[in-house]
């Protein structure tokens, strides 16, 4: 697997760039809910939902805006990583889906990273970009692995994106936080983590009809 190798030079250069992308490509960023309140020595699990090229940038931001006291990291898939390379000098790391072994290693690698209280750590559950909607969902098993190999303490929190068209002539960022979860009440039972994670989009999808901010990003 590729481990992370971050490096500062490299976030100067990104953050420049992508800063200006989001403004040419969207019109703003929408929080319709209050980030949830990580305590200080808590590492952070987050896990978005994946439906589009710019998931890993948007929860960069959320870290970086939101948390810029934790180190960013985010498991992507190897042979992306291999082709996008710059992104580990931001944080990212490899899993392989189709070496056993590898996966192993990636697991017990992110639960390394957990038992650091820094860091924040960005997993897709979904392990592949799905369609957006409740009805393409499928969560791989591979989450719970993470889960139940991990001893540290840390906080899960499920985290939803979406795109939304509204009067402007470039589409809207709409994010809404799940409840955090503490991952003893998880790692015996699978299904809550799925329901909280589900549920958390269809507060999503309600609450950005209503066109209802908590506050903005840009």
């Amino acid at each position: 697997m590729i481990k992370a190798d971050h490096k500062k030079w490299a976030r100067i250069l990104f953050d420049f760039y992508i800063e200006r992308q989001f403004k040419r490509s969207f019109s703003s960023f929408n929080l319709i809910n209050p980030p949830p309140e990580i305590p200080e020595g808590t590492s952070v699990l987050f896990t978005p939902n994946h439906f589009s090229w710019w998931d890993g940038f948007l929860i960069d931001l959320i870290c970086k805006k939101l948390y810029p006291s934790k180190i960013f990291h985010i498991l992507m898939l190897e042979e992306q990583l291999k082709r996008y390379y710059f992104f580990n000098y931001l944080g990212a790391y490899s899993i392989n889906l189709n070496d056993a072994r590898s996966m192993i290693e990636s697991i017990n690698y992110t639960n390394n990273l957990l038992n650091k209280p820094d860091n924040f750590i960005a997993f897709y559950p979904q392990g592949e970009i799905q369609l957006y909607g409740l009805e393409n969902i499928k969560l791989k098993k591979g989450f719970k692995r993470v889960l139940g190999a991990s001893n540290a303490n840390y906080l899960v929190v499920p985290v939803a994106f979406k795109f939304q068209f509204e009067e402007e002539k470039l589409p809207a960022i709409y994010c809404r936080f799940g409840e955090i979860i503490k991952p003893a009440n998880i790692s015996g039972d699978y299904k809550l983590f799925e329901d909280s994670f589900m549920f958390n989009i269809q507060m999503l999808e309600k609450f950005s009809t209503e066109k209802k901010r908590f506050d903005t990003l840009f």
